[in-house]
């Protein structure tokens, strides 16, 4: 599923990747220099067979002249569509040009989880190229990478 704010500013395909020869990879480009805002390539499955668990999507991705935010990510959402857990790679998106290099995102899928949403995501112009996705239940040993929120309000009068 193509979705987001602009999906009509981005091109989405395969082709073959130069990672694995013969097999083809997922790629997102920027139609226009600066975009409007972000689009995504998507799925979304029921979570019964992985509540309660810790689940990992990785990829490996490269980026050419990556203007904004490049990402994999993955949302947990609830029996109302309340979402539950989200990683998007906001702390630490893929931009620029950089070379073919893996990438993790960990959740905690709720016992109360329905639904998990997962894709590749690109804000801002450029071209983003997403390869071998994976998903794996993984131990505790493996650390979250949700956004923390912080223990205190910050930036209160918000001027910054």
């Amino acid at each position: 599923m193509r979705t987001g704010q602009a999906v009509n500013d981005y091109d989405f395909s395969t082709e073959p990747s130069d990672r694995r020869p013969g097999k083809r990879c997922a790629v997102m480009r920027a139609r226009v220099e600066k975009p409007r805002a972000f689009a995504t390539l998507m799925q979304e499955v029921l979570a019964d067979d992985y509540r309660g668990r810790r689940l990992r999507m990785s990829g490996w991705l490269r980026s050419d002249k990556v203007a904004g935010h490049g990402a994999i990510w993955m949302r947990i959402d609830g029996p109302d569509r309340r979402m539950l857990a989200f990683d998007n790679m906001h702390s630490r998106p893929v931009h620029g040009t950089t070379p073919w290099q893996r990438y993790d995102v960990v959740l905690d899928v709720g016992t109360d989880a329905a639904i998990i949403a997962f894709g590749l995501l690109l804000d801002g112009g450029g071209a983003l190229w997403l390869d071998e996705p994976a998903f794996d239940i993984v131990g505790p040993d493996v650390p979250t990478t949700e956004t923390e929120k912080p223990r205190a309000p910050q930036n209160l009068d918000f001027i910054e």
